[in-house]
C-alpha cells in the first residue's frame, strides 16, 4: 500500500520504489525517467519533487506544492531545448561527453 496519493494512474512499481527511498531516507542524488513519450514520466517527476519539499507531508495546497504544480518553484526545473521538448537521453549524454 502506498502511502501517498500519486496523480497518476499506472507506474505501481516504480511508485512504490520512490515511496521507499523516502521512507529510508535513501534519496538518489538524480533519477532517469525514461520511456515513450506521453506516459506520466514528467508527472511523477513532479509528484516526487513535492513530497520531498512540502513541508506539510505533500498537501498539495501549500505554497510548495502549488509552485512545483505550476512550474514556478525554483527548486523543481524541467529542462526543454529550444523547440520546447524535454531533453530527450541522448542530448544528455552529448552533454556530458
Amino acid at each position: 500500500m502506498l502511502k501517498y496519493s500519486w496523480p497518476v494512474i499506472g507506474h505501481e512499481r516504480q511508485r512504490a520504489l520512490f515511496e521507499r527511498d523516502i521512507l529510508t531516507e535513501n534519496i538518489a542524488h538524480a533519477y532517469l525517467l525514461a520511456g515513450p513519450q506521453n506516459t506520466g514520466k514528467w508527472l511523477i517527476a513532479q509528484t516526487f519533487a513535492a513530497i520531498l519539499q512540502c513541508p506539510h507531508n505533500y498537501c498539495r495546497t501549500c505554497s510548495t506544492c502549488l509552485a512545483i504544480t505550476h512550474n514556478i518553484h525554483l527548486d523543481t526545473i524541467k529542462l526543454i531545448d529550444a523547440t520546447g521538448e524535454t531533453l530527450k537521453i541522448e542530448q544528455i549524454r552529448s552533454i556530458l561527453a
